[in-house]
């Protein structure tokens, strides 16, 4: 997957008070969200490919 979904998707669990990741809400997180990061990861370079010609 991207390096910059990856990273918008962790930056929703840094708390902004001690700029901390909470792994643990982020793994919990991941289980409902990872179809769905990947789906929008394809769906991206499936566009850039269509317009490669």
């Amino acid at each position: 997957m991207q390096r910059d979904i990856l990273s918008a998707y962790l930056s929703r669990y840094v708390d902004p008070k001690t700029e901390t990741l909470s792994i643990q809400l982020a793994r919990d997180g991941w289980l409902g969200m990872e179809q769905s990061l990947l789906d929008g990861w394809r769906s991206r370079v499936k566009s850039i490919c269509e317009n490669c010609d």
